[in-house]
């Protein structure tokens, strides 16, 4: 190996420290207890070291969110390539949305204030572009088949996104909701969804 691979792998492995470290410090502590400092001081780096890597803390925060994103499209696509039915495309991202939510809570929620929020979603975040639009793939194969564009599309997208972030925020206040319960509410939301879909006889 080069000089030159040697230090590539090293900024990156350093690139790789500081985020890992900065997730851990939001798992524990809370975003707002997010700091370059304290983020330098769990790694044992100098602060000018983690400001080589990221312009500042919003930075970091960004990145994290775009490595949440593509985790969930890479756990939707591994999923869904062997299914053809449009019922199952469905299942598939609603639960692959729904699992990622709760196991790994404040990344989602990071993900979804931040996210959601941005003013140039195309340029900051083009993982979020490229899951909402597997969603609306997803949404596009319900019966009839060829039929779901357009405005209707963008509501039934709209539809999906507002029932399981609903039901993910439920469970983070409501910390009682039995799992079969979750388990019943994405069902029925996912009959609800095909079944709207369908042309009456």
């Amino acid at each position: 190996m080069g000089i030159k691979e040697r230090k590539e792998r090293s900024k990156a492995k350093v690139r790789a420290d500081i985020l890992k470290a900065a997730l851990f410090i939001i798992k524990t502590e809370g975003t707002q207890a997010l700091s370059m400092r304290k983020i330098a001081d769990s790694i044992e780096y100098a602060v000018p070291v983690i400001y080589e890597h990221f312009e500042n803390k919003e930075a970091i925060l960004v990145e994290l969110c775009r490595q949440g994103y593509a985790e969930l499209i890479k756990q939707i696509i591994k999923k869904d390539k062997d299914k053809t039915a449009p019922r199952e495309k469905l299942e598939v991202i609603t639960y692959a949305l729904w699992n990622f939510a709760t196991k790994e809570q404040e990344l989602y929620q990071l993900m979804y204030s931040i996210g959601i929020g941005c003013n140039n979603v195309e340029k900051t975040f083009p993982e979020l572009c490229t899951f909402n639009q597997l969603v609306k793939d997803g949404l596009s194969t319900l019966p009839p088949k060829g039929k779901l564009a357009g405005d209707m599309l963008q509501c039934k997208y709209l539809s999906f996104i507002s029932m399981v972030h609903g039901l993910v925020s439920a469970n983070y206040f409501l910390k009682d909701i039995d799992p079969a319960t979750n388990r019943k509410v994405l069902k029925e939301f996912i009959d609800n969804m095909v079944r709207s879909q369908k042309v009456p006889h």
